[in-house]
């Protein structure tokens, strides 16, 4: 029986499509009989639980193979890989990026487990808190794609953005002082601070404003003053801000013992007051339409009355040349270790309370000047008053520089966001982060004179490099065109 011309071809496309499948592997040579090799990556944080949203990817010489997003498994397979060296690639925001290269001999099966670590992950056993943040506008609703800048002691340590419900989670942080800058197209900025003590868990929800929206009752004021027992104004006392049983803000008093707590709405509030060496204090209140309310609260000493610990002391900040100093670290330590630590404020001027007697160490520090201790010896209830010189460091070194950096696509001009900034110097990453919305990054407190490799990379686009030197510490802005291959 003759077969008809329809059929015929049917089943030569058939075959075709049959040799197609049976030479579709990664790389491959058709005769190769040694390209069924597997390689299975496994994401996981630092606590071992996988990740998803991970993006892995296969490179061989500087070809991408093949790039999956994990699942809640945080696994990635890649099939039919053929013999050879290979390099994978693992990104996602929110965690340092991870390139390793491995060797596949014939038809191998390769497993490796990799743990991401975030770019604010430090070698500590505080660090693992997790702080929420939810985003809500005035209404309650869940804001997503909203930008949060991470500072950790001043300094931007990463970027993130809220998801499809509004809502970023940070996770294996550690002990310290942050300050989360939250942004959004058409809502106004916001900032707010929290104190994280060792592997303590936060939650926040935040609500921003929309630009062009005026809110008459959010203009409400508290005003804290911390005293002890005999009327000295206590600093560093944290103050807690706590709005529906949700922690919104964390303050530190200066070493007047005093904060304001500004632009509070309408709404219930309350307040913790904690400090080293104090019985907390908790109160409640209600701000009506811009109200301003003043507080004076006694911290109870948690030793005995009669102890010989309520020395005092306080001093000034200058350097060498007599200059006041502010924002100088002053660091209190006994027998080696850290009690606590004060900054300078604006006119050089700290201050420690309740201190017992004994031997004592001041430690001076910050960026520019040459650290400094001195030692203090206090008797029972003294009130000692000090002038500290924390000497300049006489170099023609600065670390005040700034780099602004905006990449754009360039055949439309258009800014581009997300776009992976690496900052070297002599071959040693000093710092990663991702463009804004606006397609600009800054990284500040760079030095000089010194000279800067940067790196920018984006999928689907050549990675553009730079190399920039600061002859002095100044501010310089540069426009980095990506081009598509």
């Amino acid at each position: 029986m003759k077969l008809s011309t329809s059929v015929k071809l049917a089943s030569f496309l058939m075959l075709i499509v049959f040799l197609i499948s049976s030479c579709h592997k990664h790389n491959v040579n058709p005769s190769d009989t040694c390209c069924d090799g597997v390689i299975k990556v496994l994401a996981k944080d630092s606590v071992g639980k996988p990740i998803n949203d991970v993006q892995i990817s296969l490179f061989k010489d500087t070809s991408q193979i093949n790039s999956y997003t994990t699942g809640n498994d945080g696994i990635a397979i890649f099939k039919g890989i053929c013999t050879g060296t290979y390099r994978v690639y693992l990104k996602r925001t929110g965690y340092q990026d991870i390139n390793y290269c491995l060797a596949e001999h014939c038809n191998d099966t390769l497993s490796f487990d990799k743990t991401m670590l975030s770019p604010y992950h430090e070698n500590d056993s505080c660090c693992n808190s997790m702080v929420k943040i939810s985003v809500v506008d005035s209404k309650g609703n869940m804001l997503p794609g909203i930008i949060l800048d991470l500072y950790k002691d001043n300094t931007k340590i990463a970027e993130f953005k809220t998801g499809d419900y509004g809502v970023y989670l940070l996770t294996n942080m550690c002990k310290g002082n942050y300050k989360v800058l939250l942004s959004g197209t058409n809502y106004k900025s916001l900032d707010f601070t929290f104190s994280l003590h060792c592997n303590e868990d936060l939650s926040f929800i935040e609500t921003l404003i929309g630009a062009d929206t005026q809110d008459s009752c959010c203009n409400g004021v508290a005003n804290i003053v911390a005293l002890d027992s005999k009327g000295n104004k206590l600093p560093n006392i944290a103050i807690y801000l706590y709005k529906n049983g949700t922690q919104i803000g964390c303050y530190y008093t200066g070493h007047d013992g005093y904060y304001s707590i500004s632009k509070l709405c309408h709404a219930q509030y309350s307040i913790s007051l904690s400090g080293t060496g104090y019985t907390s204090q908790d109160f409640t209140f209600i701000i009506k339409c811009n109200d301003t309310l003043n507080f004076t609260k006694t911290m109870i000493a948690t030793h005995n009355q009669d102890s010989c610990c309520y020395g005092v002391i306080k001093g000034k900040v200058v350097d060498d040349k007599n200059t006041t100093v502010p924002s100088a670290t002053i660091k209190l330590a006994q027998n080696g270790a850290i009690l606590t630590h004060v900054l300078s404020d604006a006119h050089g001027y700290f201050i420690f309370t309740n201190i017992c007697h004994g031997s004592y160490s001041l430690y001076l520090l910050k960026t520019g000047y040459t650290t400094t201790s001195y030692e203090v010896s206090m008797g029972c209830n003294d009130t000692i008053e000090v002038t500290e010189i924390l000497p300049q460091t006489h170099s023609d070194t600065c670390c005040t520089a700034v780099l602004k950096i905006q990449a754009v696509d360039d055949s439309t001009g258009l800014p581009m966001n997300d776009v992976k900034v690496e900052i070297c110097n002599n071959n040693n990453l000093i710092y990663s982060g991702y463009t804004g919305n606006d397609g600009w990054l800054s990284k500040e407190q760079l030095c000089a004179p010194l000279t800067y490799s940067v790196k920018l990379t984006f999928n689907g686009y050549n990675t553009s490099s730079i190399t920039y030197q600061f002859a002095e510490c100044n501010t310089e802005s540069m426009i980095i065109r990506m081009k598509r291959p």
